[in-house]
């Protein structure tokens, strides 16, 4: 049986691994059995990096029972709605909706406002006073009725937080989402449900205290998923995991 070319007993475990069980071995449940009540299979133990089947301190790392079960989803747009004179006002609406939560959170949102250039605005939550308008570009494009040219005005818009500009097209909204990432802890007996979270955002497992997990990327699929950043105690390097649906990760 430790020939590693002889038949595995019970795969994917190597035949000297699985040995290590003693009479366990010839259980057909083997795979599936917690024999050191850790909140790890047989299996999992094995594909975690084969820890001890007997010692409750050995196990997978916990992120092995984190699984991504939900993405959330706000949505944030600006709207150049009015206005073709620089030296006067133009129309700049907002229009946010957020996702469903118990509590309720700010319910959904329109605010219109008409700016002269270099006024601050923005009003809603993460975006206030964040926007100013800096250049005015009056455009037009063919497309009206008859060939007659519509208005493809542009607006120059500075944004305090990324510390950038960029253009709001005349009638064409601009739109930010926001994703947050439902994860679910999976370990036996410290089930939780943890988030919603979004990308800069952490947590901590009741298990693995003065460990952080920092959501890192999320682009909104449950197929491709959410990378987390690891971080223990001082000195440790931080590590950086990948989480999909269904899925238990190392």
């Amino acid at each position: 049986l430790l020939d590693p070319d002889a038949p595995k007993i019970r795969p994917p475990l190597d035949n000297s691994w699985a040995l290590k069980n003693g009479d366990s071995v010839g259980r057909n449940d083997l795979l599936s059995l917690d024999q050191d009540n850790d909140g790890y299979t047989t299996l999992e133990e094995f594909n975690g990096g084969k820890t001890d089947l007997s010692d409750p301190e050995s196990h997978p790392a916990y992120a092995t029972k984190l699984t991504l079960s939900e993405i959330k989803e706000d949505t944030y747009a600006l709207i150049f709605r009015t206005g073709d004179n620089p030296d006067g006002e133009f129309g700049v609406r907002e229009e946010a909706t957020r996702y469903e939560a118990d509590p309720p959170r700010v319910p959904p949102r329109r605010k219109s406002h008409f700016l002269k250039m270099n006024t601050d605005f923005g009003t809603h939550p993460g975006h206030e006073d964040r926007y100013k308008i800096t250049a005015f570009e009056k455009r037009t494009q063919p497309g009206g009725a008859g060939g007659i040219p519509v208005p493809a005005h542009l607006l120059t818009i500075a944004d305090k937080t990324s510390g950038k500009e960029f253009k709001l097209e005349y009638k064409k909204s601009k739109l930010e989402t926001i994703y947050y990432a439902v994860i679910d802890f999976q370990l036996p007996g410290s089930e939780a449900k943890l988030g919603p979270f979004k990308v800069g955002e952490s947590f901590e497992l009741s298990a693995e205290p003065g460990v952080k997990y920092e959501i890192i990327e999320l682009d909104g699929t449950l197929e491709k998923g959410v990378k987390l950043r690891k971080t223990g105690p001082s000195g440790a390097s931080p590590q950086d995991i990948t989480i999909s649906a269904g899925e238990k990760n190392a």
